[in-house]
């Protein structure tokens, strides 16, 4: 699931600068734990079950990607990916087997796309309702707002070392 537009050519100096602001913003990143709150009662609600077998994170075999903000970015790497985890293109590098090792701090997509195969668009309005209040919260902490695959969003913050220095 991904809005219409995505931020292509953001430079690694331009996720990292929105990441650190979104990490020093206590109230922003609150507000985006609020957003995540609601997606998981939207799925609570519903008849989907995650059945945990990783595919959805084996971007290249699923044949999505996951785009990430610098909020939801900032999250997910307050802990890098476990040690000896790879950052490459077609993966989740917070995937160990089929296991999620950021299960509570997975992005917007992650919480709402399943591999059922009658279920990855279910959630589509939901998502997209969600994202907007995500951008809105990029605004108003006046954070630019990128939207990045997330490979290449892990791949620059690594180049940087800025994963994991909440």
């Amino acid at each position: 699931m991904q809005p219409s537009s995505s931020t292509p050519g953001a430079t690694a100096g331009e996720i990292a600068r929105a990441v650190a602001s979104c990490r020093a913003n206590k109230p922003f990143l609150a507000s985006l734990r609020e957003v995540y709150r609601d997606a998981d009662a939207a799925v609570r609600s519903s008849a989907a079950v995650c059945r945990a077998c990783g595919k959805c994170c084996r971007f290249d075999e699923a044949g999505h990607l996951l785009y990430v903000t610098p909020g939801e970015l900032a999250l997910l790497t307050a802990l890098p990916p476990p040690a000896g985890a790879e950052i490459r293109a077609g993966r989740c590098a917070y995937q160990v087997g089929d296991i999620c090792t950021a299960r509570d701090r997975r992005a917007l997509g992650c919480r709402l796309f399943f591999c059922e195969p009658d279920l990855p668009e279910i959630f589509g309005p939901q998502y997209e309702e969600l994202h907007r209040r995500i951008r809105r919260l990029h605004a108003r902490a006046a954070v630019s707002y990128l939207y990045v695959e997330l490979s290449g969003a892990l791949a620059a913050l690594e180049d940087g070392s800025r994963l994991g220095q909440a």
